[in-house]
């Protein structure tokens, strides 16, 4: 049986040239899994695979060409030989999907191949993921046997607030998707997040070795102050850049304004005081960006310091990631829930660098930190890319705690 990582999309940077209606357009050859996701809803919805790429090719174009755009309706009346090269481009990313599309007839179209290619490649890889959950689902159901869930009644709710990417992407193909949900479905039960953590990363068995370079890894990003991104590929902090700088860049591809905006629309659906929320991302998109950052560091703050005992001395800042951490940490084992560890593992570090100490302000740290801000010791200007991780990480809190 093929590995996990040969089914893995790999990051693709290359860009391809399409031609409509005798004008040459150059568009990215990534196919995101917000790409896949748009893709078989569409092939479901219509069985149409002509417009269900199209859509896809169109979706880049608009982004990159705005009102240079050609009609949806061209870029379906294309001929399938202008296909040619993003097709191959995006197969070539993934060795199971080149060895799938390799063996389809080529006497169909090529778009009719694609189509074919990737609903067998979406089903073979929807049996991995049950097959790598299994051996860990049945530990963890010995360990909870004697557990009563039947509070959790509010399960569904948490299961559409979170709208897993995968789950979602599989809509249409009913045996993969049913098996998927009930085999997620005791993890949705401990932590709220764990299906959206299985759809973005794979969960391999893997050796000892590899988990410590994952684990590391997610925890460098953090480190630099980088959550993980609600909409990059599976493996993008699989491995960790060369430097700081690299890495900045390698992440704000992910961050655009149409990013920014589906992250605001997610956290508005999210339980928040939505008038702070609203005065972050008025400050945000006014330029205003220390403003914002305040604003964040306050909802990030109240969320934490809500978590602990009213009768207790509720923590605040560093002490209170400390608690959080210690809290998340009792229901997320490493063993069991390796995937929610990388993700705790990350949070937990992007969190300890923002709220790190001043240590009496002598250096200010490149990453950006709620003491130097807070207390007006800040010599470098907030920046953008500050805010936007700041909101990402508030984002991805707000996914592990409860509503």
């Amino acid at each position: 049986m093929s590995t996990t990582e040969n089914f893995l999309i790999q990051h693709n940077d290359k860009k391809v040239h399409i031609t409509i209606k005798q004008k040459e357009y150059e568009i990215s050859a990534h196919f995101s899994m917000s790409d896949s996701k748009r893709y078989l809803a569409e092939l479901v919805k219509d069985n149409d695979y002509k417009r269900a790429i199209a859509v896809i090719v169109h979706d880049k174009l608009n982004r990159d060409y705005g009102k240079e755009c050609p009609l949806l309706q061209d870029v379906i009346d294309t001929d399938d030989d202008a296909y040619s090269n993003y097709i191959f481009t995006v197969v070539e990313t993934s060795r199971e999907l080149q060895k799938i599309f390799d063996v389809i007839d080529d006497g169909s179209s090529i778009r009719q191949r694609f189509s074919i290619a990737y609903k067998v490649y979406m089903d073979r890889l929807g049996e991995q993921l049950i097959n790598a959950v299994r051996p860990a689902l049945e530990d963890y159901n010995r360990l909870v046997k004697n557990i009563d869930f039947s509070g959790l009644h509010k399960l569904q709710e948490i299961a559409n607030k979170v709208q897993p990417v995968l789950l979602d992407a599989m809509e249409g193909i009913n045996r993969t998707t049913q098996m998927i949900a009930i085999a997620v479905q005791p993890f949705q039960q401990i932590a709220a997040s764990i299906a959206e953590a299985v759809s973005k990363i794979s969960i391999p068995t893997i050796s000892q070795e590899e988990k410590e370079r994952w684990e590391e890894s997610y925890k460098k990003w953090g480190e630099i102050g980088w959550p993980v991104l609600p909409n990059a590929p599976f493996n993008f902090f699989k491995e960790f850049p060369a430097n700081q700088k690299t890495a900045n860049k390698l992440a704000m591809q992910y961050c655009n304004t149409k990013s920014m905006n589906e992250l605001f629309e997610e956290l508005h659906k999210q339980y928040i005081k939505k008038s702070d929320l609203n005065s972050a991302i008025f400050c945000y998109k006014s330029k205003q960006y220390k403003a914002c950052a305040l604003m964040i560091f306050c909802l990030i703050d109240s969320k934490m310091i809500k978590l602990q005992p009213k009768n207790k001395r509720r923590e605040v800042g560093l002490r209170a990631t400390r608690k959080l951490n210690a809290q998340l940490d009792g229901k997320l084992s490493k063993k069991h829930f390796f995937i929610v560890a990388l993700y705790h593992i990350n949070l937990m570090n992007c969190l300890g660098t923002y709220f790190a100490g001043g240590n009496n302000f002598v250096k200010e740290p490149d990453t950006i930190n709620r003491n130097f801000v807070d207390h007006g010791m800040n010599v470098r200007a907030v920046r953008k890319r500050d805010c936007i991780q700041l909101f990402i990480t508030l984002y991805n809190l707000l996914e592990f705690l409860p509503s």
